[in-house]
């Protein structure tokens, strides 16, 4: 069967034959499909397509499309891939059916082939947010890593700037694995310089608050579709690490708004001024500001909160305490009474 291009695939029939390279592979699951092995695959002219292989045929299709290896694919069904966060551009997504047929191929090319796209490209809004890119760039305004709670599981999140050669800043923000990895590869070098490589990853965009709510355009990782590179030996890399430190080197004219809106994105507090206790205690309006101070001692005499109605959340005094034995077990009891409710209640906050 004659070779086709990626290009060149239509979904009207199944016997096709393909040269391609496997890009990268990760398990995915939906409770519409169970679990698939999800494959990017480019032919030699750079045209990316994604694969999906049913767990029904794992044994007989997973040990053959490992990461680097160019492959001839023949038979298998095309349809239309999701609406959102696509890894390609390409308009069809192949399945692996029953009759399949995955062999080795005799062309080798070590060829990434990435789709770079440029921050002001991404900045401006042109690119479709629904398809996965690639970018490149020194990592630079590391944060911390958080643990954060999501969806009702912890996880790792950590955010950080990419920088360009022209000096153009892109915010990012790569969760679990990808956060750890960032860190820890960023912790091994010191204070060396790290260019990491994102491939397949989502642009969105994430409120910013500065003296006005905004919108910032962000990258982040799209669960396992995404791939993180650090310093890899790539002529792209090569750029960044070759520059001329006395002419060509990239120089970051930062101003202090700058920095303060970088540190506003990872904690909102920095946005608020910083007031002395003197000035708190003589302070006449009510306003948010931040306090740095010493804790010298703890009042134990008197509480700093109070307990409030559950009903109308105004402040209750207890009139009494009943201590019953049920079951062996002694069940405190308080009884509260509230002004606002003008009645007994037993349902109270601490505020």
């Amino acid at each position: 069967m004659e070779l086709t291009a990626l290009a060149d695939i239509k979904p009207f029939k199944s016997e096709w034959r393909i040269q391609v390279k496997v890009l990268h592979t990760w398990k995915h699951y939906t409770k519409l499909s169970g679990e698939t092995l999800e494959i990017i695959m480019s032919d030699a002219h750079g045209t990316k397509i994604l694969a999906s292989c049913k767990k029904t045929y794992f044994e007989k299709f997973a040990k053959k499309v490992l990461v680097g290896t160019w492959r001839n694919i023949e038979n298998f069904s095309i349809n239309g891939p999701s609406v959102s966060y696509r890894p390609t551009n390409h308009q069809y997504k192949i399945n692996f059916i029953y009759g399949t047929d995955i062999t080795p191929s005799t062309l080798q090319n070590d060829n990434m082939f990435l789709s770079l796209v440029d921050f002001q490209t991404i900045q401006q809004g042109v690119e479709d947010e629904n398809i996965l890119i690639d970018v490149i760039g020194e990592v630079t305004d590391l944060g911390p890593l958080d643990t954060v709670l999501c969806y009702g599981k912890k996880i790792k999140k950590i955010e950080f700037s990419l920088t360009d050669l022209q000096g153009r800043r892109i915010a990012c923000c790569l969760w679990g694995k990808f956060a750890e990895s960032i860190q820890a590869n960023c912790k091994a070098v010191g204070g060396d310089i790290v260019i990491c490589l994102l491939c397949f990853v989502k642009i969105g965009t994430h409120k910013i608050v500065c003296l006005f709510m905004s919108d910032e355009v962000q990258i982040s990782n799209s669960y396992d579709a995404s791939q993180i590179f650090f310093n890899l030996p790539i002529m792209e890399t090569e750029a960044f690490l070759k520059r001329d430190v006395a002419s060509n080197a990239l120089t970051l004219v930062e101003s202090e708004q700058d920095k303060l809106e970088r540190e506003i994105r990872r904690d909102k507090w920095m946005q608020y001024p910083i007031r002395d206790i003197a000035e708190l205690l003589s302070s006449t309006q009510i306003e948010q500001c931040r306090i740095i101070a010493t804790i010298y001692a703890i009042d134990k005499d008197w509480g700093w909160y109070y307990f409030g109605c559950k009903a109308c959340n105004k402040k209750v005094n207890k009139i009494s305490t009943k201590v019953q034995n049920v079951k062996g077990n002694e069940i405190t009891t308080h009884l509260w009474w509230c002004e606002k409710c003008d009645d007994k209640v037993t349902k109270v906050l601490p505020k």
